[in-house]
């Protein structure tokens, strides 16, 4: 009796209470359902590219620093440009950015620079300054 031979060819149940749905309707209570909900996103995240952190040398260091004592000793704003890199929140590595602003002070305690607009960069982050105008 383990072939349900008994009940086999017994006519399928129908409800009194509940219609029959369409397969159209049986299909759209499944839609909402995700099995892989956020894998696009994380795919997308994983192919993102980023850079791997620069380590500079010496040379580049001095010229660095020899530019932010200039800037720090500018009686007015001087203008600048900055390349420094930007750590993901995300993944291992990140990008570099250029920007360039008004330095409105250099406060070596805390390791950053800061702009009339806002704008903070943190000093150890810097690859390259060029001094663009002293106004």
């Amino acid at each position: 009796m383990n072939d349900y031979s008994d009940i086999i060819h017994l006519p399928h149940h129908e409800s009194k209470v509940h219609p029959r749905m369409s397969l159209l309707e049986r299909a759209a209570q499944f839609s909402p359902f995700a099995a892989l909900s956020g894998h696009n996103e994380a795919i997308l995240e994983e192919a993102r590219l980023t850079s791997q952190r620069i380590d500079i040398d010496d040379n580049i260091k001095l010229d660095i620093n020899h530019h932010l004592q200039i800037l720090q000793q500018s009686t007015h704003p001087p203008r600048a440009r900055f390349r420094y890199f930007v750590p993901d929140g995300n993944k291992d590595g990140g990008n570099y950015v250029d920007y360039s602003g008004y330095v409105k002070k250099i406060d070596p305690i805390n390791g950053e620079i800061y702009f009339d607009d806002g704008k903070i960069i943190p000093i150890i982050e810097i690859i390259a300054v060029e001094i663009l105008c002293e106004s």
